[in-house]
């Protein structure tokens, strides 16, 4: 299916953009509720002996088991280090143990299509981290979705990190954004059910202008929001829209001009859920989804 072209002439052209922008706004408002949860990571450069920005995760609490869920190629840039998660000016190292999915033929994740990690923190969490973490309740387990809803992806750009004396600091961004259709997963060869697809294009509109899109350098390992009622053109859904974190972001990809849209990527969170349920049982992950599932009205992903 071809890119649709737009008159920005056209009234209807505008007026329709307008509302995806006012829509656009109140989802990244409702994002916004979990920003503390996505961080910052950062390795050493080996190169020049530094620590750096590299990237972002998710921090997860489940029965009290506290992790962070990031892109595999992202801890590969960590290597055999502590992990290094950024929370205010500080940055936290923590051991833990990493579960990830298998490598792609190259021998690494970059040509890994799934490249899924959770990293399991086995250290002492400090409490201004531990309390940024989502919980199962904050999770998106429901299959039955509403039309045109929105996502927001969130992370942490690498052209935004600044590293001073007093320490490290760099700004969370949100782009909000919508699920493509059944062509672009074919093109793209993803599976819909294992992976999520965004529009993400090379041109935005800002103040009704077309300028490039920023890089996303950095982004891997973010979030990927879905803002539950939230649709385009349409007033809230429901009572009380809320954020449900769908999938953690591990590329983006370039389109076709006037054929398929540039999209970002995204692992969905069954891939970390099978992943914590193999090497962490005594969890008990299955039960615990179960409940949460019912509490959510709804069929589990998987």
């Amino acid at each position: 299916m071809a890119k649709p072209k737009i008159d920005l002439s056209d009234p209807r052209a505008r007026a329709a953009i307008e509302a995806y922008k006012r829509q656009g706004v109140v989802a990244l408002n409702i994002a916004s509720t979990f920003d503390d949860a996505v961080r910052p990571l950062y390795a050493l450069n080996q190169r020049t002996n530094k620590v750096e920005h590299e990237s972002s995760c998710v921090l997860l609490i489940i029965a009290n088991h506290f992790f962070a869920l990031s892109a595999s190629h992202v801890f590969d840039a960590v290597g055999e280090y502590e992990l290094l998660i950024g929370c205010g000016s500080r940055l936290h190292s923590l051991a833990g143990e990493r579960f990830s999915s298998l490598r792609g033929p190259s021998g690494t994740h970059r040509d890994d299509p799934i490249d899924a990690s959770v990293f399991h923190i086995t250290a002492d969490v400090p409490p201004e981290v531990r309390a940024c973490a989502l919980s199962l309740a904050n999770l998106d387990l429901v299959v039955a979705k509403r039309a045109d809803e929105f996502f927001v992806a969130s992370g942490y750009r690498v052209p935004q990190s600044r590293a001073t004396d007093e320490g490290h600091s760099t700004e969370l961004e949100r782009f909000p954004s919508l699920e493509l259709g059944e062509d672009h997963y074919a093109h793209y060869r993803c599976q819909q059910d294992v992976q999520l697809l965004l529009a993400f294009e090379d041109q935005v509109l800002v103040d009704m202008k077309w300028q490039t899109a920023p890089s996303i350098r950095g982004f891997s390992g973010g979030a990927m929001f879905r803002i539950d009622g939230v649709s385009v053109g349409l007033p809230p859904q429901v009572t009380a829209p809320q954020a449900k974190l769908a999938a953690i972001l591990i590329e983006r990809r370039k389109g076709e001009r006037n054929a398929y849209h540039s999209v970002a990527v995204g692992t969905r969170l069954s891939t970390h859920f099978g992943l914590i349920q193999k090497f962490l049982p005594g969890i008990h992950l299955e039960a615990l989804l179960q409940e949460e599932f019912s509490r959510q009205g709804g069929r589990a992903t998987d």
